[in-house]
């Protein structure tokens, strides 16, 4: 019995914890017995013809909170918006908010409002956009459907829905796209119940804006926005891969075409590079990284230089190794979209191909010399075939390493950095010029 009263005196205090983390209040306890897990929130509403959607529709999931002994865990409530199309129907994550609060406290009337919520929905007359209020249509949001595969949807961008023309007095999606890419960090949003949650709804924010650019290439002011944001304030979080050997992020391809068809936005790029004294790391290789979908001599050669010459001492101590092997790619990258190179190009090439360098067992150090063979075997020239054969022995041990089709972006060889250089030399001397 004393075993028992003993462990009782010591759960109290834990369950007493855990009530302040998932909230036991009567009200949240009422919301777990009576709200469903899942539900509509919304009519599904028809769309205009000509848009990419057919129709549209909210759901609600609701995450009912609990506690163990040992653990607990929050309410959650999930909007999502689902939109149909020809292919079938998409989910977009409008908005997450954890319910419960501080110790003692319980689920507030604006959280419950949100698992309670109901969504009125408007297209806009073309269906390049949607109109999203959950006060019956007095206040709307706007959601994006023209950023490509992306929903561009804010939550602080509201306008009236009172009027005969909703849409008068509507963002645009331009408008938005440009504010976000101009902004330097996640903006305080009081509107958003949980700023636990505001950045990774604003990482989603800087992704759809991203995928504006990308959707209206012809655009020359969205082009200079994204090379701003990506190389000036070096955002990661929309640009990063989501693991070995995945594409190249899409905002960085988008920004290498605009570069090619923007001088401006090629300027930019190339500034950051030649830039002496800068020390952040990730906008240089963000710019290395879009400029390796150029196909001029003049980039080449800027490439040459700056992944030849000196790297940049960061005062954070982080290794250079990936700046030089983004660096290594994209000079590789413009050499096969030219088959052709300076004396300068050549030089750089063989010496990246030819040297450890100052990474040698690191994956970047590795891709730096696999991407520079690729540059050589491009070239249709005596010299770049009696590099490759200086590089390898007679034979090499064990099967040649699989060449890809392209190198199309920066890591997509990175399981080749257990083959020897000799052996993707060998590799390279095998295939005729691609």
């Amino acid at each position: 019995m004393h075993g028992i009263l003993r462990a009782a005196a010591v759960a109290a205090p834990l369950l007493a914890s855990l009530c302040g983390i998932v909230g036991c209040g009567d009200r949240i306890d009422e919301l777990r017995r009576t709200r469903p897990a899942v539900r509509d929130a919304s009519p599904t509403v028809v769309a205009p013809p000509g848009g990419r959607y057919r129709s549209a529709r909210v759901r609600v999931d609701y995450r009912a909170g609990g506690s163990t002994l040992t653990s607990g865990w929050s309410d959650v409530v999930t909007h999502t918006l689902i939109l149909g199309a020809a292919a079938g129907e998409t989910s977009f994550v409008l908005d997450e908010f954890p319910l419960g609060g501080g110790p003692g406290d319980s689920a507030t009337d604006e959280l419950i409002a949100m698992v309670d919520a109901q969504f009125t929905l408007r297209f806009a007359p073309d269906g390049h956009a949607l109109a999203l209020s959950t006060d019956g249509g007095h206040v709307f949001r706007y959601a994006a459907l023209d950023a490509g595969e992306h929903l561009l949807y804010c939550r602080r961008y509201t306008f009236a829905g009172e009027g005969d023309d909703l849409w008068a007095s509507a963002p645009t999606t331009r408008a938005i796209a440009l504010e976000i890419l101009g902004t330097v960090a996640p903006p305080a949003v009081s509107a958003h119940p949980s700023a636990d949650h505001a950045l990774t709804r604003w990482e989603r924010e800087a992704e759809a804006a991203a995928g504006v650019v990308c959707a209206h290439r012809d655009d020359a002011a969205l082009a200079l926005a994204l090379a701003h944001a990506v190389v000036e304030r070096a955002h990661p979080f929309w640009l990063a891969s989501t693991g070995p050997a995945s594409p190249q992020p899409a905002a960085l391809a988008c920004l290498g075409d605009a570069a090619r068809l923007y001088p401006a936005v090629s300027r930019i790029l190339v500034d950051v590079l030649l830039a002496a004294d800068r020390e952040e790391l990730e906008g240089r290789e963000h710019a290395a990284e879009a400029l390796g979908r150029a196909a001029d001599a003049d980039t080449q050669d800027v490439l040459a230089r700056v992944a030849t010459g000196p790297m940049p001492a960061p005062a954070s101590g982080v290794p250079t190794c990936w700046l030089r092997g983004k660096l290594a790619w994209a000079l590789a990258s413009v050499t096969t979209r030219r088959h052709a190179a300076s004396d300068a190009a050549f030089t750089a090439l063989t010496a990246l191909a030819s040297a450890p360098g100052p990474c040698p067992d690191e994956p970047a150090g590795k891709m730096a010399r696999i991407a520079a063979v690729r540059g050589l075997a491009a070239l249709a020239d005596p010299r770049a075939r009696a590099a490759l054969t200086a590089l390898a022995p007679e034979s090499c041990p064990g099967e040649l390493p699989p060449w890809p089709a392209e190198f199309a972006y920066f890591n997509e060889p990175e399981g080749g950095g257990d083959f020897p250089i000799a052996c993707w030399a060998r590799a390279a001397l095998a295939r005729a010029v691609p």
